[in-house]
């Protein structure tokens, strides 16, 4: 019933909140407190509850029930680290989270059972590498997509079997933006050349 997006201003160029919309129209609700950022990821399937991330001199995933009006911090993910681009399924919350051990920066992507309370580290990398937030969490998979200065690759991790699987490269093309339809077993990807905008095309793969 709604949509959510990111949005800054002519006034406030370098600031974005996060909103929420009924697709009807009507009034515009912004998701995030004052004097921070908002960055949505998606709703809690089957409710008007936005997953978003909160960020300011720290940063959480927070829900905003939009029923009520709201604002809560999401149970079992936040630390004093950097927590990022969260995305939410009815079993799982996948999110990156951005850490410094030993001098060095490292970003590493986890996934939260909502069930079991526990969470699963899924991978590390050193923060210098341009990695984008999850693609997609659903009841069996999560996606992403990892880039270094050469290429961009897409993944896609099983998580009953822990396995992890990444997408076939074309002709040394670049492959991201990967999202899995579960209940027609297939992942949806977009393919590229190395300049932006060259050859782009939206792939599926069983």
């Amino acid at each position: 019933q709604y949509l959510t997006w990111t949005q800054n201003s002519t006034g406030r160029p370098r600031h974005y909140d996060a909103f929420a919309q009924l697709l009807t129209g009507g009034p515009i609700t912004r998701l995030n407190d004052a004097g921070t950022e908002g960055y949505p990821g998606g709703f809690d399937p089957a409710t008007d509850t936005v997953i978003y991330q909160q960020a300011a001199r720290s940063s959480q995933i927070f829900f905003f029930n939009l029923d009520t009006q709201e604002r809560t911090p999401v149970p079992g993910v936040n630390t004093r680290w950097w927590e990022w681009g969260p995305q939410i399924s009815t079993g799982f919350v996948a999110f990156n989270r951005e850490f410094k051990k030993d001098g060095t920066w490292y970003d590493s992507m986890l996934v939260y059972n909502r069930s079991s309370q526990t969470t699963r580290k899924l991978g590390t990398w050193l923060d210098g590498k341009v990695f984008t937030p999850i693609g997609s969490v659903g009841e069996s998979y999560v996606s992403w997509t990892l880039c270094n200065r050469s290429a961009c690759r897409a993944f896609v991790y099983d998580i009953a079997a822990r396995t992890t699987r990444r997408l076939p490269a074309a002709d040394r093309r670049h492959e991201y933006a990967p999202v899995v339809d579960e209940a027609n077993g297939h992942v949806y990807f977009v393919e590229s050349g190395n300049r932006c905008g060259s050859n782009v095309a939206i792939w599926r793969l069983p």
